[in-house]
């Protein structure tokens, strides 16, 4: 049973996590993790699983890895620049997790 400030605290949180990617672009710290992430927030990192598993209908991983392969993609049709140096510049720790 959710009460109605537990829910606009989501709200305010699931705000924050959208900031975070899309304004500042977190995605793109190769060691960025859910404990990281929960940090920021300042919510413990079961809580902020939570949050995104509901609101944004993914784990962790997909949504991060959401945005660094929508920037990688845009990047490769408009930079001339190699495939790795994109892949570890978006945020992805080795090109075996970018393929």
């Amino acid at each position: 049973y959710k009460t109605s400030k537990s829910m606009s605290q989501d709200r305010e949180h699931v705000e924050a996590i959208r900031r975070l990617l899309q304004k500042d672009c977190i995605y793109r710290e190769p060691g960025l993790s859910r404990e990281a992430l929960a940090k920021r927030l300042g919510i413990s990192e079961s809580q902020a699983s939570r949050i995104i598993n509901t609101y944004f209908n993914k784990t962790f991983n997909e949504l991060v890895n959401e945005y660094r392969v929508s920037e990688a993609k845009e990047r490769l049709v408009t930079e001339d620049a190699q495939v790795t140096v994109i892949a570890f510049d978006v945020g992805f720790s080795s090109i075996a997790s970018f393929n």
